[in-house]
């Protein structure tokens, strides 16, 4: 099924049992990042298919400076927040150089399931 727009862009944060169900799916379902459901807010979505698509782009991605830390979610990766919003006015380039970093490792690895990502099924 279709994702949430948010959960692109969590980066390590993803809770390890999405969508649980503790009859047919207790480890949580396997999520494919291909689509995404509840696009009703225009400029959010508009925002992230922006980012989506320069951050294919290997020169954008090359220039990205990414820490692994798994500590806290940077607020940048959250879509829609004052602090997002701050950055991307204040410094458009490094603004997409830390969003390219929000997205991984969904560029290489699309499926997410129990707390690991695949790269094939």
């Amino acid at each position: 099924f279709d994702l949430e727009p948010e959960l692109f862009t969590y980066r390590h944060w993803l809770a390890r049992r999405l969508y649980a169900d503790p009859r047919w799916y207790p480890d949580g379902v396997p999520l494919m990042f291909f689509s995404a459901h509840n696009t009703k807010d225009f400029e959010k979505t508009d925002r992230l298919l922006t980012v989506l698509a320069r951050c294919s782009l290997p020169s954008v991605v090359n220039r990205s400076k990414c820490s692994w830390s798994v500590h806290d979610l940077p607020n940048t990766c959250r879509i829609g927040s004052p602090e997002e919003e701050k950055a991307r006015i204040d410094d458009p380039q490094a603004y997409l150089e830390t969003m390219c970093c929000c997205l991984q490792p969904r560029q290489e690895s699309h499926i997410y399931w129990g707390g690991q990502w695949f790269k094939n099924k």
